[in-house]
């Protein structure tokens, strides 16, 4: 999540990032591992229905409004047609990540909480709801601009939030482990 406040300053001005393959991941090493993994983005470069169905996985974990929603997501795109997903994810539309789920975010993905100027970027430049909370298309916007500039970084949050390289909630959340080691 590192670049992504950065990608969203240069995406203001509608200039994509230079010299960065859109949505693949960087270095040689780096190329063996990303044949075996779930494109992020698709040809035209939108959000792939898998990424984008892992993104609403991840903000439904951290939205506590959403979390009342009780929507029913698979683990994977395959696993439900496009458009049941559709109609959950189109509820999501009334949701938002306020500034302490933002932290716990920031906390699972990097280990630290967003800094103030980074949080007033994001409600600058990505979609946020009247009370300045970051919205689910904010979030994909985040997650779209840093996937653009750097695919890497967006595999090692999806790696820390306990996904696979097919996009399938692989292993609990490390906030959820966490969690689970204080009250034991």
């Amino acid at each position: 999540m590192t670049s992504t406040l950065d990608a969203a300053q240069s995406s203001a001005t509608g200039t994509p990032p230079k010299n960065k393959p859109q949505g693949k991941d960087d270095g040689a090493d780096e190329k063996a591992i990303s044949k075996s993994r779930t494109d992020l983005l698709d040809a035209e470069g939108d959000l792939s229905p898998a990424f984008h169905l892992a993104l609403a996985r991840i903000f439904l974990r951290f939205s506590a409004s959403a979390q009342k929603l009780g929507l029913d997501l698979p683990n994977a795109a395959a696993a439900a047609s496009e458009k049941d997903v559709g109609a959950q994810l189109d509820k999501l539309k009334k949701v938002a990540l306020d500034d302490d789920e933002l932290d716990a975010f920031a906390r699972a993905t990097n280990g630290e909480v967003l800094s103030d100027e980074s949080k007033e970027e994001i409600k600058e430049y990505l979609d946020c709801d009247d009370q300045s909370r970051i919205t689910f298309s904010g979030f994909c916007e985040m997650y779209h601009l840093q996937t653009g500039s750097d695919a890497a970084e967006t595999w090692k949050d999806l790696e820390a939030l306990g996904f696979n390289e097919k996009l399938e909630l692989d292993s609990p959340l490390k906030a959820d482990a966490s969690k689970e080691e204080r009250s034991t």
